[in-house]
C-alpha cells in the first residue's frame, strides 16, 4: 500500500462541531445533564431552611441587673455606667442602649453581622465578670446576660385563661409547666408571662401591738425567716442497714406561721393577722374581655421565626392534650403567619411569570416545537438554582423567591437569543444540525459575556457591610446562579433540542410571517429601521435630548421619598397606650377597657380576630394591645386603613396617649414606631428641657404627630432622706429603717416555705389602717438599741418631687429618646431631613442628635447606596472591557445604563412609590439587564467589523439583526414581571416596590438600548479598531518571526 501523504489525515478530519457537536450527536448525554441538574434542586429543596428574609440580624446580647430599691439616678450612676464602661471594650460593637429605672438597669449590646453570637455573649459575661466587685455588695443577684435584644418585639403571643384553676393554681401552672416547655423551644430566647399572681402567706402586722411587746418588725420578720426548718442530719447505721435521718420543722398554713414564737411570751398571731393571699397584680391580661395570662415568645437574634412558630405550636399542641379541665391556651398573634403567606404568594408569582413568559415566547415564536427549548429552560434553569441556594447555605426566603421570579424572565433570554440565531443559520440555507452548530459557535460569546456581567454587577455588591450587604447578598447570589445555570442550559440543551424539533420560521431572512402578529412584527421591524436612520443622521441632538432625561432623572431621584420598607400591611394592629405618670394600674386598665371596645366592633364586624391586652406591661400605666387581623382575603381594607380608622377613634379618648405600631420586615432595633432618636449630651436635665422643646416644635410641624419625649418628669416620687447622725446617736441602723418603710408601704419578704413542691412567699405587711400618706409614715415608730421606741420623724425627712421614672443612655453618653409617630403621607427620610432643620437651632453645642430604630438604619443603608452604585458601575465597566478587549465597545454599552436608572426611577416617582431596599435591590439589576441587551447588538457590530463592514453599516445591521432577540428578551423580563405589580396579601408591598422598577425601567430601557447604543457606536466606534486587526497584526509577525 501507498502511504497516505504526511498531514493528510488531519487534514480530511471532518468539523464535527466540537463540543456543540457533542451534544447534537448525543441528545441523551444532553437530557441527563439537565435532568441531573432537576434532580439536584428537587434534592436540595428539602434540606433548604425557609424564612422570612435573609440573616439581617445583628447579634444583640443585654445585660440585665436589679438592685431593689434604688432610685433611676443611682441605677445609673451605680450601675449602668459601670457595665457600659466594661462592655465597651469588647470587639466587634457597633452600639451600646441603657436604660436605667426604679430597681432596674438594662443594657443592650449590639454587634456587628459578623460577629458570633456565642462569642458575643461569652465576651460580654467576661467583661461584667471582672467588674462585679465595683457594683453594690447587697444586690440581690450578679448581673445576668442574656443572648437577646430586651427591646426586641415578641414573634408569638400566647393567652391562658381557665374556668377551674383558681388565680395562683393556673399561676403555678403557667410557671411550671407551659413556661418552662415553651422557652425550651430551639431558638426561643424567654418566655415571658404576664399577669401572673402566685399564692402567698399574708402576714399583717401591728405596729401598736408589737410595741406594746416591746419588740420590733425586724423581730417579727427574724422569728418568721426562721421557720421552716428542714436539714440532713446524717444517718443512723447497724451492722445490716442504714437508716437516713431528716431533721425537719415543716411551716405548711398560715396556722403555722400563726404560732411561731417570737419570744417565750409571744407568738407572731399575737401580734398580726395571717392569711392566704395573692400576691399584689402588677399586671392585668385580658383577651377578648376575658382575664386570662399573656406569654411573649422572645426569638434569640439570628433565630429563625418560621422554625420557632412550628416548634412553639407543636408544643402548644403537646401540652394541650394534658391541660388540667378547663384549662385552655391559646395563639393569639404569630409574626410567621404573615412569613408563610407573603412566601405563599410570592410562589404564586412565580408560577404565574413561568406561564407568562412561556406565552410571550409562543407569540413571538408562532411554533409550539420551537417554544419547546426556552419553556424547558425555565423550569431547568430555577430547580437548578435549589441547588445552588443549598450548597451556598442560603435560605428560601422573600428576597431569594423574588430574585427566581425576577430570574423567570432572564433566564429564558439566553435560550431565546441561542435558538434565534441558530434560526438565523437555518433560514440562511443551513440544516437543522449544522444551524444548531454554527448558531450556537457564534453566539457563544455573547452568551457567556451577558452571564459574566449580571454575575460581575451582584457577586462583588454581596460583600457590601451591613444589612444592605445582606440583603442584596442572598438575591444577588441567586440571579447569579440562575444566568449562569440557565447559560449552561442553552448552550447544552437548546441546541439539541432546536436540531431535533426545529425553531420555527424566522423573519431574519425577510420572509414576512403570517397573521396578525407576523404583520405586525415586519411592521414594527419596518419602523424601527426608519427611526434608527433618522437618529443616525441627528445622532447629537438625540445625545442631548437623553442627557436632559438623565438630567430630569437625578433631579427626580434626589427628591425621591426614602424609607427603609415599603409600609406592609403585616395583618396585625399593634397599640402602645400610656396614662400619666402615677395612675396606677386599676385606672390603667379601665382606660385600655376604652380601647378595646373600639377593637370589638371591628371583631364583630369580622375585621379582627382576637383582642389581647396587657396592662401594665412596662408600668402600671403603660399598656400593649395587640389585635390580628382576619386573613387577608377575607377583609376588604388594608392595615394601614384599619389603622387610620382607629387613630381617629382612639383621639377622643381623654386621659391616655395612644400610638399605632408598624412594625417592618427587617426587624430592626425600635422599629415600627415611626421616628425615633435621641438628644445626647452630659446633662439630663438639660437634655430633658431641650427635647421637650424638640417634641413640641415637632409636633406643631405638618407631617408629625405624638411627638413625645421618653424622660418625663412627672413621677410623683416621696423622698425619704435619713439622718444617719441621729440614727447613729440613737442606736437605729440603717437597715431597720428602710426595711420599716419598705414593709409598711409595700412588703417585707420574710421567708420562702415549701408547700406541695410550691414555693410559697411568706409576705409581711402593714396592718391596722392602710399607710397612704406621707404623715402615716412620719408616725411608724423604731426601737432605739436602749429599747425605747421612736418615731421616724425623728429620723428622717421627706419631700415629695418629681422624677423620672427611666433614664436613657446611647453610645455611652446620656441621652433622652423622643419618638414622633408620622402621618401616612410622610416617609422616614424626609422626616429625618426635618427633624434635624428643627433641632439644630434648639441644641446646645455639646449636645448631639443620635438616631435610634429604623432611621439609624435608614442612615446606614444610604450612605451605602452610593457607593454600592459606584462599585457596581465600575465592576460592569472592567468585565465589559476584559470581555470585548476594548474600552469603546464597554462604554458603549455603560452609557446607556444612567438613562435606564432614570427611566426607572421616573416609574418610581409615577407610581409614588419610594426609594427602599427593594426599589435599591431593583436599580442594581437594571445595571446588569441594560448591559446584558446592549451585549447583544454590540457583539454583533464587532463581529460585522472583523468581516470587513464599516462602522455605519456594522452597527446597522446589528441593530436590525438583533431587534427581535432583544424586544423578546425584554418582553420576558418586563411581562413577567407583571405579576409583581398585580401583588395582594402579604408581602404584596415589597413585590410591587421591585416590580414597578423592572417594568418601568427595563420598559423605557430597552427604547435606550435599542436607539441610544448603536448612536454611541457610531460615535465612539471609529475611534477604535476592529478586534480582528489585533490578531491579524499578531498572526503576520508570528509568520515573519525567525525560527
Amino acid at each position: 500500500m501507498t502511504a497516505a501523504p504526511e498531514g493528510s489525515q488531519s487534514s480530511s478530519k471532518p468539523d464535527d462541531g466540537g463540543w456543540v457537536g457533542v451534544f447534537i450527536r448525543r441528545p441523551i448525554l444532553a437530557l441527563v445533564v439537565n435532568l441531573l441538574i432537576i434532580i439536584a434542586g428537587v434534592a436540595a429543596l428539602q434540606s433548604i431552611e425557609i424564612r422570612e428574609l435573609p440573616d439581617v440580624d445583628r447579634p444583640v446580647v443585654t445585660v440585665r441587673a436589679s438592685y431593689p430599691g434604688a432610685t433611676p439616678e443611682s441605677m445609673d450612676a451605680q450601675i449602668t455606667a459601670i457595665i457600659e464602661s466594661a462592655v465597651s471594650r469588647v470587639q466587634g460593637i457597633t452600639g451600646i442602649s441603657s436604660t436605667s429605672s426604679y430597681g432596674s438597669s438594662r443594657v443592650s449590646i449590639e454587634f456587628s453581622s459578623e460577629t458570633n453570637m456565642e462569642t458575643a455573649a461569652m465576651d460580654v459575661r467576661d467583661a461584667v465578670a471582672g467588674i462585679t466587685n465595683q457594683l453594690p455588695d447587697d444586690m440581690d443577684e450578679e448581673p445576668r446576660v442574656i443572648k437577646a435584644d430586651s427591646d426586641a418585639s415578641p414573634i408569638i403571643r400566647i393567652a391562658v385563661s381557665s374556668t377551674t384553676l383558681s388565680e395562683s393554681e393556673l399561676t403555678d401552672y403557667v410557671e411550671n409547666i407551659i413556661e418552662d416547655r415553651l422557652a425550651a423551644v430551639e431558638g426561643v430566647a424567654a418566655a415571658n408571662s404576664y399577669g401572673l399572681r402566685a399564692k402567698t402567706i399574708e402576714v399583717r402586722a401591728s405596729l401598736v401591738a408589737l410595741a406594746g411587746r416591746g419588740l420590733s418588725l425586724q423581730d417579727l420578720i427574724a422569728a418568721i425567716n426562721k421557720a421552716s426548718v428542714v436539714t440532713p442530719s446524717g444517718a443512723l447505721e447497724n451492722e445490716t442497714q442504714q437508716l437516713l435521718v431528716r431533721a425537719e420543722a415543716p411551716v405548711m398554713s398560715p396556722t403555722d406561721v400563726s404560732a411561731l414564737e417570737i419570744n417565750s411570751h409571744t407568738k407572731v398571731g399575737d401580734v398580726a393577722f395571717v392569711r392566704w393571699a395573692f400576691q399584689e397584680a402588677t399586671a392585668v391580661t385580658r383577651l377578648n374581655g376575658e382575664t386570662a395570662i399573656g406569654m411573649e415568645i422572645i426569638r434569640q437574634a439570628q433565630a429563625n421565626t418560621i422554625r420557632i412558630s412550628d416548634g412553639v405550636r407543636a408544643a402548644v399542641e403537646e401540652l394541650r392534650k394534658s391541660l388540667p379541665e378547663g384549662v385552655t391556651i391559646a395563639i393569639t398573634s404569630d409574626d410567621a403567619t404573615f412569613i408563610r403567606e407573603s412566601i405563599s404568594e410570592v410562589f404564586i408569582s412565580l408560577l404565574l411569570a413561568t406561564a407568562i413568559v412561556i406565552l410571550i415566547i409562543f407569540a413571538f415564536l408562532q411554533s409550539v416545537r420551537a417554544t419547546v427549548a426556552p419553556a424547558l429552560a425555565i423550569p431547568v434553569s430555577l430547580i437548578g438554582t435549589l441547588a445552588a441556594i443549598w450548597m451556598a447555605g442560603f435560605s428560601i426566603n422573600l428576597l431569594t423567591l423574588l430574585a427566581l421570579v425576577v430570574a423567570t424572565g432572564l433566564v429564558v433570554d439566553d435560550a431565546i437569543v441561542v435558538l434565534e440565531n441558530i434560526a438565523r443559520r437555518r433560514a440562511m440555507g443551513a440544516g437543522p444540525r449544522a444551524a444548531a452548530v454554527l448558531g450556537t459557535k457564534e453566539i457563544v460569546f455573547a452568551v457567556l459575556s451577558t452571564t459574566a456581567t449580571l454575575a460581575a454587577v451582584f457577586v462583588p455588591i454581596s460583600f457590601m457591610p451591613g444589612i444592605v450587604g445582606n440583603l442584596f447578598s442572598e438575591f444577588g447570589f441567586v440571579l447569579a446562579f440562575a444566568v449562569t445555570i440557565s447559560s449552561a442550559v442553552a448552550l447544552i440543551l437548546c441546541p439539541m433540542l432546536a436540531s431535533k424539533l426545529g425553531t420555527g420560521v424566522s423573519i431574519s431572512d425577510g420572509e414576512t410571517r403570517k397573521g396578525l402578529l407576523g404583520g405586525m412584527g415586519a411592521l414594527g421591524a419596518a419602523a424601527y429601521g426608519a427611526i434608527l436612520n433618522l437618529c443616525l443622521k441627528l445622532r447629537y441632538l438625540f445625545i442631548a435630548l437623553c442627557l436632559g432625561f438623565a438630567a430630569l432623572g437625578w433631579l427626580a431621584y434626589e427628591n425621591l421619598p426614602k424609607e427603609i420598607t415599603p409600609t406592609e400591611d403585616r395583618g396585625v394592629v399593634l397599640i402602645r397606650l400610656g396614662t400619666q405618670q402615677g395612675s396606677n394600674l386599676q385606672y390603667s386598665a379601665q382606660k385600655t377597657e376604652r380601647v378595646e371596645a373600639v377593637l370589638h366592633e371591628l371583631k364583630d364586624r369580622g375585621e379582627v380576630t382576637d383582642v389581647l391586652a396587657m396592662i401594665g406591661r412596662g408600668g402600671v400605666n403603660r399598656a400593649f394591645v395587640i389585635a390580628p387581623l382576619a386573613p387577608w382575603s377575607e377583609r376588604s381594607r388594608s392595615q394601614q386603613e384599619i389603622q387610620a380608622e382607629l387613630q381617629r377613634r382612639f383621639a377622643s379618648i381623654p386621659g391616655i396617649t395612644v400610638s399605632l405600631l408598624s412594625p417592618n420586615s427587617l426587624g430592626i432595633r425600635g422599629g415600627g414606631q415611626g421616628l425615633r432618636f435621641a438628644v445626647a449630651g452630659p446633662n439630663y436635665d438639660r437634655l430633658a428641657d431641650v427635647a421637650l422643646k424638640i417634641a413640641n416644635k415637632l409636633s406643631e410641624t405638618p407631617g408629625f404627630r405624638n411627638a413625645r419625649t421618653d424622660y418625663d418628669t412627672t413621677q410623683p416620687q416621696l423622698s425619704v432622706r435619713i439622718n444617719r447622725e441621729a440614727a447613729t446617736t440613737l442606736g437605729v441602723s440603717i437597715d431597720t429603717i428602710t426595711s420599716l418603710i419598705n414593709t409598711m408601704v409595700d412588703y417585707g419578704k420574710a421567708a420562702d416555705l415549701f408547700i406541695d413542691d410550691e414555693i410559697v412567699e411568706v409576705q409581711v405587711k402593714a396592718g391596722g389602717r392602710p399607710i397612704n400618706d406621707p404623715s402615716d409614715l412620719e408616725n411608724l415608730f423604731v426601737k432605739a438599741s436602749d429599747g425605747s421606741f421612736i418615731t421616724l420623724s425623728s429620723l428622717v425627712t421627706m419631700e415629695e418631687v418629681a422624677i423620672a421614672p427611666s433614664l436613657s443612655r446611647e453610645d455611652r453618653q446620656r441621652s433622652v429618646p423622643i419618638t414622633a409617630s408620622l402621618n401616612q403621607d410622610v416617609v422616614l427620610g424626609d422626616a429625618v431631613t426635618t427633624m434635624r432643620t428643627v433641632a439644630a437651632p434648639l441644641m446646645d453645642p455639646n449636645m448631639s442628635i443620635i438616631l435610634l430604630g429604623e432611621a439609624r438604619t435608614l442612615s446606614e443603608t444610604s450612605e451605602n447606596t452610593a457607593l454600592v452604585f459606584s462599585i457596581a458601575l465600575i465592576i460592569v465597566f472592567l468585565v465589559l472591557a476584559a470581555q470585548f478587549e476594548s474600552i469603546v465597545s464597554a462604554l458603549v454599552i455603560l452609557l446607556t445604563v444612567p438613562f435606564g436608572l432614570a427611566a426607572a426611577v421616573f416609574a418610581i416617582q409615577l407610581t409614588g412609590g419610594t426609594l427602599n431596599v427593594y426599589s435599591q435591590i431593583g436599580l442594581v439589576l437594571l445595571v446588569g439587564v441594560m448591559a446584558k441587551n446592549g451585549i447583544l447588538i454590540v457583539e454583533f457590530a464587532n463581529q460585522r467589523r472583523d468581516e470587513g463592514a464599516d462602522v455605519d453599516t456594522a452597527i446597522r445591521d446589528a441593530a436590525t439583526t438583533r431587534l427581535r432577540p432583544v424586544m423578546m428578551t425584554m418582553a420576558s423580563t418586563v411581562l413577567g414581571a407583571l405579576p409583581l405589580i398585580f401583588a395582594t396579601g402579604a408581602g404584596a408591598e415589597s413585590r410591587l416596590a421591585l416590580g414597578w422598577v423592572i417594568i418601568g425601567g427595563l420598559g423605557f430601557a430597552t427604547i435606550f438600548t435599542l436607539f441610544l447604543t448603536p448612536i454611541t457606536f457610531r460615535i465612539l466606534a471609529p475611534f477604535s479598531k476592529p478586534r480582528a486587526d489585533e490578531t491579524r497584526l499578531l498572526v503576520e509577525e508570528l509568520k515573519s518571526a525567525p525560527q
